[in-house]
């Protein structure tokens, strides 16, 4: 009797330890699943307001780029004198507003904030403003009044451009600012989420310590193996909670780094762009006082510092361009177009750049392949680089743009090929590379960033497409690009 109640009261005490045990597990489990529950629903609205800041930012961005290809494309009709082509012009200054019009409607069917409403308000009455000032030039030019126009367009079009374009650029910062807060309250929460697992983590391990003391005093044999399991637990939830100490410390520095890059880069490109602007208007129009005067060397000095401003503009656009693929910043703008007149506008864009190395372009197609479904500015800027850098690189030769449609694998090919300096095999390793060339002699001779094939390059895979290349060393190059003849809407 004396041995049986010493067993009977240790079979009682461990049933009950076993017994809350199992309790305090349960209630263990379902705040920790809560807690994980919370975690998981905060991310996931953390991610539908990402996405939706990114797709309103990607519309800002359309729309600017749409307003300033309107400017940009005014100012070409004032010195273009072919009136065929002021007509291209006119035609592209048109569908620039198009597009403008349809992001920014795009944008107007989100749920906005009374901040972004106002924006948009003013932005609205600016435009509205801009418009006749820009008609007024377009009618000036179809006069044949050239430097009334240029005047107009200087003094009167483009700063009224300037102030949508700052409205726009305002917009931005401010869907910037927003989403900020939106990751900065969700972290909160996160990290409110994060504290209360670890208390309940810390205050489970407290009552296993009590249990186990208790267990230890009924069954010494068994002392020493608890107190080792647990000295290693302890152990483990450390490095853990040190592991996500110096997770968290890293993941806030490289957030502080990215918003801190893309803000710079944001108020820099436009910093910069405006100033280039006029640098390159009135250098144009102070050339063609130049040459009315006979004065050639004024003409040839006034033409370098139009050439230069040219350069460093397209610099600062790549620059821009490559920061926004490797942010996921830069989103694709799908509408359906007709291919043929895409290529007609690259032909004509192209052709200066033809005559300056005494090249001869032809473009071939089995048949015609009509409308496309993809995002058409990409597409003309990674076409426009790959004839650039043919151009670049053949003197007195021939570049070829073939290209069909496989209607059957909804694929649409693309093969540049010139007849140019060429490129080896140990070049092409590092041929889509940012800012490198195949080598430092090619780089001082033909000039360049060395950003376009980058730029093309993810531009493609964007598109679901791909970029390949072959070539030999003094016969010429062969690019071929590859993508969806109809791509998702839904990507």
């Amino acid at each position: 009797m004396r041995t049986s109640q010493p067993l009977k009261q240790l079979i009682n005490t461990n049933v009950s330890l076993v017994l809350g045990f199992i309790s305090l597990l349960m209630l263990t489990s379902v705040l920790v699943f809560v807690g994980l529950f919370n975690i998981d629903n905060t991310r996931e609205k953390l991610a539908n307001t990402v996405i939706q800041s990114q797709a309103k930012t990607a519309l800002v961005s359309h729309m600017a780029e749409a307003a300033n290809a309107r400017t940009r494309l005014l100012l070409m009709m004032t010195v273009e004198q072919d009136p065929f082509k002021r007509d291209e012009y006119w035609i592209q200054f048109n569908h620039a507003g198009a597009l403008f019009a349809q992001a920014r409607q795009s944008y107007k069917d989100y749920v906005l904030s009374a901040e972004e409403l106002a924006l948009l308000e003013l932005q609205g009455q600016l435009t509205g403003q801009s418009i006749p000032k820009q008609q007024m030039v377009f009618e000036l030019i179809d006069k044949d009044k050239f430097a009334d126009a240029k005047k107009i367009l200087l003094t009167q079009a483009i700063p009224a451009q300037n102030h949508v374009s700052g409205t726009l650029q305002t917009l931005q910062r401010l869907l910037e600012i927003s989403n900020e807060e939106s990751i900065a309250n969700a972290l909160d929460v996160a990290e409110s989420g994060k504290r209360s697992l670890i208390f309940i983590s810390i205050l489970t391990l407290f009552l296993g310590i009590l249990i186990a003391t208790k267990v230890t005093i009924t069954n010494a044999l068994t002392q020493r193996k608890v107190q080792g399991h647990l000295a290693e637990i302890e152990h483990i939830n450390l490095a853990l909670k040190n592991s996500a100490q110096a997770l968290s410390f890293a993941r806030d520095k490289a957030q502080e780094a990215n918003n801190a890059k893309s803000q710079f880069l944001a108020k820099m490109s436009h910093e910069l762009r405006t100033p280039l602007n006029a640098i390159i208007g009135y250098s144009e129009i102070l050339k063609e006082e130049a040459l009315e005067l006979n004065h050639d060397k004024t003409f040839k000095d006034l033409n370098k510092i139009e050439v230069a401003g040219r350069n460093l503009l397209a610099l600062i656009n790549d620059i821009l361009d490559l920061s926004k693929v490797e942010s996921g910043k830069l989103d694709l703008f799908i509408t359906e177009f007709d291919l043929e007149n895409t290529i007609d506008t690259i032909r004509h864009t192209i052709t200066p750049m033809l005559e300056k190395n005494h090249n001869q372009l032809f473009i071939q197609s089995p048949r015609p392949v009509g409308n496309i479904l993809t995002d058409e500015l990409r597409l003309q800027q990674v076409l426009l680089n790959l004839l650039s850098n043919a151009a670049k690189f053949t003197e007195n030769g021939t570049i070829t743009i073939n290209y069909h449609d496989v209607v059957e694998d909804n694929l649409l090919i693309f093969q540049i090929t010139d007849t140019g300096i060429g490129i080896t095999e140990e070049q092409m390793e590092k041929l889509f590379q940012p800012f490198t060339q195949a080598e430092e002699s090619t780089s001082s001779k033909y000039g360049g960033t060395g950003l376009g094939l980058t730029i093309s390059k993810k531009f493609s895979e964007m598109m679901n497409g791909n970029l390949t290349v072959e070539s030999k060393l003094g016969e010429g190059t062969s690019f071929t690009l590859s993508l969806p003849k109809r791509l998702d809407r839904r990507r």
